[in-house]
């Protein structure tokens, strides 16, 4: 029987009408989530923005001057916006994504519409976006469950801060800007690059110093070096890529930086395990903050190839192993973060910070547990193990060619382990006497090795006590001062007052504050960003909660965080060192945070308003400014944890080598057995760069000879004496630059110092006293010429004015001089002279600089001739392009009559001594130079 054939068509097309294309399941997973898509979209934008440059759209409303692609961005971001209500509309439900998503692509916004202008600035907040975007990308890929929130998150991490932290490393190519990227960022990484080198080209460490200290070169052996292997290394195995050691020590911190980041998050996500989700938090908030933290950057960023960086990896490494350890009680994982700490101890000075924290630690943990009548004990073989093995460094660190041998352990290691152990095993004792029906481990069998010892160590806890009371009283008594320990401990923390007189002249020994005030807390905030704010919130919280609920995660945190507190008030040294613990303290204010619905109605809200309040309110109150909506961007949400300081600080950190750079290639050209008279501070440099020997470096390793160098410059006047130093030395060149005058009171105490002197002896101390900068001032000047009625008639008259900086008894020095330009010459040339009045400095009227000379027998000298000084000055209001803002054209000098003839004087400030005494400004006393000449290649 036929069919029907219309009754066919219809099926058929009832067929079509039921035809659906199926997108693949990757695919799909696009399809539902647009607005995931478009994070995924802003990255590959954000990319193409940092590769290819923007296209200037000209003025734009309140924005100002914008680009193409902020244009886009805030486009995306209303589209965020959009796609996230539809999500609303549809599920009544806020997703994380809703919320995460827009802010993200918003704040990439944000930062590439401060992308303009200055050079360094543009590349700056183009890495802020960089890194932002990153973070986008990858919490999409866990959106669309490619992988795990906790996996996505610390993989952003991890690259975003390589980003930032690499990003001074890249050269800038417009003009002027070409030196970037070229230059490690200080002085002291050159040391370990001299030295990388040198491991590079021969395969071994060097045993003793080459290149300072000719006359008693120092010895390696006990000179932590493992960065300089580390550098080394990496570029051996990278050198068929054309990548040199210069190159990895450029980046090196960088790249190290970024995994610091990343073992932080894990170990504050291990720490806090049993508070998931709020530990995720926490430690995201913990990582973020740390990648934008102006006091990590001050060691952890690209040019800067310290063993900082390195020993602060293995530092966070060994405390995440640990954690891991004592979860799972498991002995080989101890025994691997032994082995990291072996590293450390190898790599860096701050292990015996480490053994501290860990010492604390345990101490805090066995009381808290003690509280809550649990083993205090329970810890002790995973924090012994790691601290044992790291005594291992001895087979590492010792002279070639000689057996090792057994060295006493440092005060601090005994002090830290011992009364952590003892205090453990007492207050186990007494638990044992007072709970003992209540001991938590009689009922269960151990599991493992760790539970193995920890139930041994149980059962014979009073033997094990009694034995530790003993050794301890035996140790205290033949080894250290019974009285003095506890004040032993306190100058352990706050940081044992530097004696030795040249470490008194270091600015990184002074306190950082007086005491914790409101403006200390200022300072705190400025170097730490809004982490140490937050710290401050979370300190009550987790005290709290280690006494209540045993969180084994907030003794550590406290004991690593708190003591550097204290020890960073008390010496800017542990700037680095104390920015980790003080972030990872403010990172556990997210643990307190509403991360569920019925978060809401609890005491959580407070902390999340308070976090909220500040990245977001506080920046706009400081610095809003309705004229311009631009000058809110660089503060914005990132602002307040550092936003792009660190990118910048590393960049200029390496400005100052610039100025040098030529004068290294000419050092470097001259005979190999050249040796070059100059302060310490440069020692690094001539010797990594031109690779010529320096009688001093910045270790100031044999302080006699920095001595005979302060001498040298500030002290010695008979210039036959001072020709007979530098032939002690067989010293061929003096060099001197102008930083020397600011710094001419550090080397002018310690000439006048007695450096064998013990602490307390009368006179030991010597005087504070240096030059005074006087550095141009046009906001006080009165540079465009006007009519002035005199006895001869009208004139044209302009005032130039130098306001000066004090060098030592503020009566000695004056605040300012003030040049009078009659028709452009020199006609009358006063100072403001200081006085005190109720303990404040005070300005007085001008006096004529003759009459203060004739009173006091000081000069005024400048290292340029004095008239193309004031053309300079003429210049910044005339032609401002003819402007020049080094300080040798814009600064003059002024000398205090005992410094009129020493060497620094005569030898950087005389070369137009003539002209200086034309003027009446050099003192008459001053001589000439006979044997010393100036290199003028």
């Amino acid at each position: 029987m036929e069919g029907d054939p219309m009754k066919d068509k219809k099926h058929d097309a009832a067929n079509k009408d039921e035809l659906v294309f199926e997108l693949p399941d990757f695919l799909s997973k696009f399809e539902k989530n647009s607005l995931v898509v478009l994070g995924i979209v802003t990255f590959g934008l954000t990319l193409a923005r940092a590769l290819t440059g923007d296209v200037d759209l000209g003025e734009l409303l309140f924005f100002g001057k914008i680009g193409l692609y902020p244009l886009i961005f805030f486009f995306l971001t209303l589209l965020a916006i959009y796609f996230a209500y539809l999500s609303y509309r549809e599920t009544k439900k806020v997703k994380k994504e809703s919320v995460l998503l827009p802010l993200l692509i918003f704040l990439v916004a944000i930062s590439l519409l401060n992308a303009r202008g200055d050079p360094i600035i543009e590349r700056s907040q183009l890495t802020v976006a960089l890194a932002l975007s990153t973070i986008l990308l990858f919490v999409s890929f866990s959106f669309l469950n490619l992988m795990k929130l906790e996996t996505s998150l610390g993989i952003s991490l991890l690259i975003s801060g390589i980003i930032v932290h690499t990003a001074p490393a890249i050269t800038i190519h417009a003009q002027g800007y070409e030196w970037t990227g070229k230059y490690l960022a200080a002085m002291d990484p050159y040391f370990y690059y001299r030295h990388a080198k040198t491991i590079f080209l021969t395969g071994h460490i060097p045993e003793k110093e080459t290149l300072s200290y000719p006359l008693d070169p120092p010895s390696f052996a006990e000179v932590r070096l493992m960065v300089s292997v580390f550098m080394a290394s990496v570029a051996l195995l990278l050198k068929n890529f054309s990548i040199t050691v210069h190159d990895v020590a450029m980046v090196y911190a960088g790249v190290i930086s970024g995994f610091i980041v990343l073992m932080l998050y894990l170990l504050i996500r291990e720490l806090f395990r049993d508070q998931e989700p709020y530990n995720l938090i926490a430690a995201f908030l913990a990582g973020f903050m740390l990648i934008f933290n102006p006091a990590f950057a001050t060691k952890a960023i690209a040019g800067n190839c310290e063993d900082d960086a390195l020993g602060m990896f293995f530092l966070v490494s060994t405390f995440y192993l640990y954690a891991l350890s004592f979860r799972r009680r498991s002995i080989s994982l101890a025994f691997l973060a032994g082995y990291l700490l072996l590293l450390l101890n190898v790599t860096w000075s701050g292990y015996l910070y480490a053994v501290t924290v860990f010492g604390v630690y345990a101490a805090l943990h066995a009381a808290a547990n003690f509280f809550n009548k649990k083993s205090c004990i329970e810890h002790i073989p995973y924090f012994l193990i790691p601290v044992i093995m790291s005594r291992l460094s001895i087979i590492v660190m010792h002279p070639k060619g000689e057996l090792f041998s057994f060295q006493r352990p440092e005060h601090l290691f005994v002090v830290s382990v011992g009364l952590a152990v003892l205090i453990s095993f007492l207050l186990e004792m007494l638990r044992a006497f007072l709970f003992e029906k209540e001991k938590s481990r009689e009922t269960l069998a151990p599991r493992t090795y760790g539970d193995k010892i920890v139930y041994f160590l149980e059962k014979h806890v009073t033997i094990i006590s009694i034995v530790m009371i003993a050794s301890s009283l035996i140790f205290i008594s033949f080894f250290m001062d019974p009285i003095r320990v506890p004040s032993y401990i306190i100058n352990t923390i706050k940081g044992t007052k530097v004696q030795d007189i040249i470490g008194m002249t270091t600015a990184e020994q002074s306190p950082m504050c007086d005491s914790l005030n409101a403006d200390c807390i200022g300072t705190l905030t400025n170097q730490f960003s809004l982490a140490f704010l937050f710290g401050l919130v979370a300190i009550p919280s987790l005290g709290y909660f280690l006494f209540t609920k045993r969180l084994w995660g907030a003794s550590f945190i406290l004991a690593w965080s708190l003591p550097m507190l204290i020890g960073v008030i008390n010496k800017s040294q542990f700037q680095f060192t104390a920015s980790v613990p003080l972030v990872a303290l403010g990172g556990t204010l997210a643990l307190f945070l509403t991360a569920k619905k019925e978060d809401f109605e609890t005491l959580r809200v407070v902390p999340t308003f308070i976090i909220l309040f500040s990245v977001i309110f506080v920046p706009l109150l400081l610095h809003y400014s309705p004229s311009k909506l631009p000058s809110l961007q660089p503060q914005l949400i990132i602002g307040p944890f550092g936003g792009i300081t660190p990118i910048v600080a590393g960049i200029s950190g390496a400005s100052e080598m610039v100025k040098w750079s030529s004068a290294l290639e000419w050092m470097s050209k001259l005979p190999p057995n050249t040796v070059i008279l100059t302060w310490w501070d440069y020692g690094h440099w001539i010797n990594a760069v031109a690779n010529k020997t320096t009688i001093a470096e910045n270790r100031k390793a044999r302080p006699w000879m920095v001595q005979d160098l302060a001498k040298f410059h500030v002290l010695i006047e008979d210039e036959e004496e001072a020709l007979k130093l530098a032939k002690k030395y067989n010293a061929s060149y003096v060099v001197i630059d102008y930083t020397m005058i600011g710094k001419s009171a550090a080397p002018h105490f310690i000439a006048t110092s007695n450096l064998t002197a013990p602490p307390g002896t009368p006179g030991r101390e010597g005087e504070r006293m240096g030059y005074g900068s006087c550095y141009f001032s046009s906001e006080s000047s009165q540079l465009k010429p006007r009519y002035e009625q005199t006895d001869e008639g009208l004139v044209l008259r302009r005032y130039i004015v130098f306001t000066c900086s004090i060098g030592g008894n503020p009566e000695d020095y004056i605040a300012a001089i003030i040049f009078q330009l009659t028709n452009d010459r020199v006609t009358d040339i006063k100072v403001s002279p200081i006085f005190v009045r109720d303990g404040r400095l005070m300005m007085g009227q001008p006096i004529p600089w003759r009459l203060w000379q004739s009173q006091t027998n000081a000069s005024i000298l400048g290292v340029q001739p004095l008239r193309a000084i004031l053309a300079n000055a003429i210049n910044y209001a005339e032609n401002r392009d003819m402007y020049i803002s080094l300080p040798t054209f814009n600064t003059l000098v002024y000398v205090p009559a005992k410094f009129n003839n020493y060497m620094e004087t005569r030898l950087y400030l005389g070369d137009y001594l003539d002209e200086y005494k034309s003027f009446g400004l050099a003192h008459p006393s001053i001589k000439k130079l006979k044997h010393f000449k100036l290199e003028k290649d």
